[in-house]
């Protein structure tokens, strides 16, 4: 690309001529930024996600019987740090513990199928809070399906937990297809959908669709 040779001169020039005290102020201004930062309780900015993590599983995902498309997919995966802690406020003598999510990436089979990749050590364990090294676990991995992704439509919300995931076992969630794709009087409806569909009528039961999400793993 090139540049124009007025436009360039113009910008130094008024770059050479912006007033000392502005870049004085921006200084400042950097500098209170980062001391925020450095004093947020919980540090989520510090976190940091393993560049070299092992335990791979892919999560398979199929959809059946749903009543239309869905044009928005999602997978995150949920860690928490369960043996550290940080003050939430003192003063009352509340605490929390370190949680990160992350946006896992997949790859789209076919209209009703998805691979999503997590990984059980995704992220770093250290010291984050001065009190010996936070442990992350994954806790959860979540999907989110919505028609097209406006923020009215309903957000079904299939999920699965680590246990699940490293047996290996199949995991099927129902969800009234009346609620695609919206919710009628409610915005942003969240749907996590039924384990068993028992207490339907079975001539009812054509009105669900499922969600079936099931781990293999990957060796390294």
């Amino acid at each position: 690309m090139k540049l124009n040779p007025m436009v360039v001169a113009t910008s130094l020039a008024l770059t050479a001529c912006a007033p000392v005290n502005g870049a004085l102020d921006a200084q400042r201004n950097d500098h209170a930024t980062e001391a925020r930062e450095n004093d947020s309780p919980s540090l989520r900015h510090k976190f940091r996600v393993n560049p070299n993590p092992k335990r791979r599983y892919d999560i398979t995902m199929t959809i059946k019987d749903a009543p239309g498309p869905f044009g928005m997919v999602k997978f995150w995966a949920h860690y928490l740090a369960p043996d550290c802690m940080y003050w939430t406020d003192k003063f009352a003598g509340t605490t929390g513990k370190p949680t990160h999510t992350i946006e896992m990436p997949f790859q789209k089979l076919d209209d009703t199928t998805y691979v999503g990749t997590v990984y059980l050590d995704g992220m770093v364990d250290e010291d984050y809070y001065g009190n010996g090294v936070c442990h992350w676990e994954l806790t959860e991995v979540a999907v989110g399906l919505k028609a097209t992704g406006a923020d009215a439509e309903t957000g079904f919300a299939p999920d699965i937990y680590p246990e699940i995931i490293v047996a290996q076992k199949p995991i099927v969630k129902y969800f009234w297809k009346e609620r695609y794709p919206r919710e009628e009087g409610y915005e942003n409806f969240p749907e996590f959908g039924s384990k068993t569909l028992d207490k339907v009528p079975f001539d009812r039961r054509d009105e669900y669709f499922t969600v079936t999400l099931v781990s293999t793993e990957v060796q390294p």
